[in-house]
């Protein structure tokens, strides 16, 4: 799983994702873009070549348990999709549904 925002190590929603993951954390990066929604967590929109979108990526214990809670935490606002990372790892991470007009972008990522 490719996390950027709130599921982030540190971040506000850590406490829900940690206990379904195992291993540490792994800084990586994807293609995108993110922006800011002024409701307290991120936007991922898709796009670009360039791999410009700080996260980090989580190894899920049991996928079959952790995306039904994930999905759930993340609702209509977003959309689970697989993505490829520049390594070439293939992982599930959450892209915004909505516009992102007059959102601000967050070049340096979710802090």
């Amino acid at each position: 799983m490719f996390v950027y925002g709130t599921l982030q190590p540190g971040q506000s929603a850590w406490g829900l994702v940690e206990p379904l993951t195992s291993g540490s954390p792994e800084p990586a990066r994807a293609s995108g873009t993110l922006h800011d929604t002024g409701l307290g967590y991120p936007a991922l929109r898709p796009g670009g070549g360039v791999a410009n979108v700080p996260g980090h990526v989580l190894r899920l214990t049991s996928p079959e348990e952790a995306l039904p809670v994930l999905d759930e935490y993340e609702g209509d606002e977003y959309r689970r999709v697989r993505v490829t990372l520049p390594d070439g790892r293939v992982c599930w991470t959450y892209l915004w549904r909505g516009p992102v007009d007059g959102f601000a972008e967050l070049p340096e990522g979710w802090v």
